[in-house]
């Protein structure tokens, strides 16, 4: 069965984004893919999608989107107001929407991206190095490597059928994090951890640091105290990974996000653990962000706990099937209220 979604409002950046491209760092070539892959991850899991399935990107939220064929989607992330033709809907749950429908997402109360998983197959889209994410400064991935724009109309292939519902009630420090203005994240030291005084490093753990408006995909400027070098902040270039915290020579640190460049030259004090990055992809300009030093020892109970989240949205059963799902509009004294009403199975 083919479902239709056509883009209304994209809402400040919306893309279509995957887990990345990998192989071609050492050709100029940026990973990109998602900023937050624990909200991404779920939603695909929940609409039952093979893992890597694209899934749009949404900054911001004032997102609105109108369905043309039926679809089942399923919206995590920023905590969002959620609307699906006008009736309040919850985020980290699937829908089937119906010819007509509208989905809409207000503005971002806590946390700044959401993503929009749609069931199936993805059709009529692009592909380089094994990836659909968009690039826009390559101009390469998702809809001619460039930002979702009004009247653009995705497509995906499924199988119609019962629609499983998650009904579980999700516990993890994410949410926790996603709320709190201050975000905590882990930093194991290095490459270039020498390159900086006793007193910079001690500055760069002691002190909160907040986000500046000049952040993006590529990287998260923060301001606060001055991080201080033994000597120059210059380095011959090396490659940087997702979560490298690059130190200039105004000591403000820069974390290198999903779109950051493949090599640079400035040094780098650490690297923020890959299961903390999601806090980092949630974090608005406003908030502050606080590093908290781990050693090499740590790494291996942090890399259980990832395994763990990552068996945790394999393995959830607490569904049950949504058989159909339609609109009324009820008057009661003469006030208007819009219900969403699906038949479910019996659990």
């Amino acid at each position: 069965m083919l479902a239709k979604i056509e883009i209304i409002n994209p809402g400040i950046q919306c893309s279509i984004q995957d887990h990345g491209r990998y192989g071609g760092l050492d050709y100029g070539v940026s990973q990109s893919g998602v900023m937050d892959v624990f909200a991404y991850d779920y939603a695909n899991s929940i609409v039952g999608n093979l893992s890597g399935t694209p899934a749009l990107e949404i900054l911001g939220g004032s997102f609105k989107a109108l369905v043309h064929k039926p679809v089942v989607i399923c919206v995590t992330g920023a905590i969002t107001e959620m609307k699906i033709n006008s009736v309040q809907a919850r985020l980290w749950e699937s829908y089937l929407l119906n010819r007509g429908d509208q989905v809409e997402l207000k503005s971002c109360q806590s946390g700044i991206r959401n993503y929009m998983a749609i069931q199936g197959t993805w059709s009529g889209i692009d592909k380089f190095l094994n990836s659909y994410s968009t690039d826009e400064k390559a101009k390469i991935g998702g809809l001619s490597g460039r930002a979702l724009k009004r009247g653009d109309v995705l497509s995906a292939i499924w199988t119609k059928g019962a629609v499983k519902r998650n009904l579980t009630t999700y516990v993890d420090p994410y949410f926790k994090q996603l709320t709190s203005k201050v975000k905590e994240v882990r930093v194991l030291l290095g490459p270039q951890e020498d390159a900086f005084t006793s007193i910079g490093i001690d500055t760069f753990f002691n002190c909160e640091y907040e986000m500046t408006t000049t952040s993006n995909r590529m990287g998260l400027r923060l301001k606060g105290q001055a991080v201080e070098h033994i000597e120059s902040p210059d380095i011959l270039s090396d490659a940087i990974p997702f979560g490298a915290i690059q130190i200039p020579g105004d000591g403000q640190p820069i974390i290198m996000m999903a779109d950051r460049q493949t090599t640079g030259g400035y040094t780098k004090i650490g690297t923020v653990v890959s299961t903390d990055l999601p806090v980092l992809a949630q974090a608005r300009p406003g908030d502050f962000i606080r590093f908290i030093r781990i050693g090499q020892h740590e790494l291996e109970k942090i890399d259980l706990e990832r395994a763990r989240r990552q068996n945790q949205i394999r393995q959830k059963k607490d569904k049950t099937e949504i058989i159909s799902s339609k609109q009324f509009m009820v008057n009661v004294k003469n006030q208007h209220y819009d219900l969403l009403v699906e038949e479910l199975e019996s659990v």
